[in-house]
């Protein structure tokens, strides 16, 4: 699998992601959970995990955003991120949101685009 689906996965950067109408699921060791429509997931730096694909979905939507602990080591944000409960959560569950939690954020996904594409 050229694309990477199926394989393990170890990133030393914090990620996070949504994904919508796919059908998707996640592995952490020998363990699968749900990443369906309106889920979330937080990856800490060292996790381990593989995507696995279940179909094939031409209306595939999502984004991940991605940095690595040193963006955030200068600020508060660097020191606390660690505990944070979203990188903490379950590794075994996504954090199901809803419509208006992610239209909340997705609008704050376009913002950081927007700031991103400004300065480039």
């Amino acid at each position: 699998m050229a694309n990477g689906i199926g394989k393990p996965v170890q990133m030393n950067l914090y990620t996070i992601t949504i994904k919508d109408r796919t059908t998707c699921n996640a592995s952490y060791g020998w363990r699968s959970y749900d990443f369906s429509s309106g889920a979330m997931n937080f990856f800490a730096p060292g996790q381990v995990h593989r995507w696995e694909e279940k179909t094939v979905n031409a209306g595939r939507w999502g984004w991940m955003l991605a940095f690595h602990p040193d963006f955030l080591r200068k600020y508060p944000l660097g020191a606390k991120i660690g505990r944070l409960k979203f990188f903490s959560y379950d590794v075994r569950e996504a954090l199901h949101i809803s419509d208006m939690e992610r239209d909340v954020v997705e609008n704050i996904m376009d913002n950081i685009e927007s700031e991103y594409r400004y300065k480039n």
